[in-house]
């Protein structure tokens, strides 16, 4: 089966998709919308098929066994989706194996706003939902990230908004980066929740190592040249615990608590720090 089939956009689809993105406004107080995930999916699911929660299969994993097609076919008759087979089946898995989160658009161009970001640095790039934010409010926007496989849906996502110009994803190691070299006035990032999610090209080499080699020195390194006040980094409230209290990195400034899904109850919190 063809994996675009599962989040297929026709071209007056993107369309209608592209200027829900360009005429999204947000307000003062954070408007929680899914506006921009659908092109996410569009262009990423070759990518997103691939990804996979711990100890959890990949939707194509389960596309090579009839026997977990079939699973998620009896979880389709359960739940009574409406929408195309494939749509369908792509909810289920979503559902049943662990969901893979966006970063919102509306999320991204609440913190811009607030904290008037005008060139945005996320040494974590992930799916697109910091960058989509950054075309809706005209700011520049450097994207870093180590799956290469992420390009090609970048290079689409960004060419449909004709975006080059501000837009300049490097896919390498963010450890590696020259960060001095970089113009940024505003850090906003969500690196990878420890190893919950398994991505392509993603190094993991423990739970000490992320911490004390990856994301303590990312931040500092990110931190020193950052040309304007925030360094925003989205991880859980468990790994923020274990960030300040294990690994005594110091606490941050501000907390801004960013909700998942329309009132939710679970914390999505983005903690930042002011220099």
């Amino acid at each position: 089966m063809d994996l675009k089939l599962f989040k297929h956009l026709t071209d007056d689809m993107l369309l209608k998709e592209k200027n829900k993105v360009l005429k999204f406004k947000q307000t003062g107080k954070n408007k929680t919308t899914f506006v921009g995930n659908n092109l996410l999916y569009h262009f990423q699911i070759q990518e997103l098929s691939r990804t996979h929660r711990k100890n959890k299969l990949s939707l194509v994993e389960i596309m090579a066994s009839e026997i977990e097609v079939k699973k998620l076919e009896q979880q389709m008759e359960r739940r009574n989706r409406t929408g195309t087979y494939e749509s369908k089946l792509f909810e289920c898995w979503r559902i049943d194996n662990g969901s893979i989160c966006f970063f919102k658009m509306c999320n991204s161009t609440f913190l811009y706003k607030k904290y008037n970001a005008t060139k945005v640095l996320d040494f974590t790039a992930g799916w697109g939902g910091r960058l989509l934010g950054a075309i809706n409010l005209g700011i520049e926007y450097i994207g870093i990230d180590t799956n290469v496989n992420l390009k090609p849906g970048y290079d689409k996502l960004i060419d449909l908004f004709d975006y080059g110009a501000k837009a300049t994803m490097l896919y390498q190691s963010a450890l590696d980066v020259d960060y001095e070299t970089l113009d940024y006035d505003f850090v906003l990032t969500s690196p990878p929740y420890e190893d919950i999610e398994v991505y392509s090209h993603m190094p993991y080499e423990g739970v000490d190592w992320f911490y004390k080699e990856f994301l303590i020195k990312l931040i500092d390194k990110v931190r020193k040249y950052n040309k304007g006040k925030y360094t925003c980094i989205n991880i859980s409230p468990q790994m923020y615990k274990k960030l300040i209290g294990i690994y005594n990195y110091a606490p941050c400034d501000i907390t801004e608590d960013l909700k998942e899904q329309k009132n939710g109850k679970t914390p999505d919190n983005i903690y930042i720090w002011m220099d």
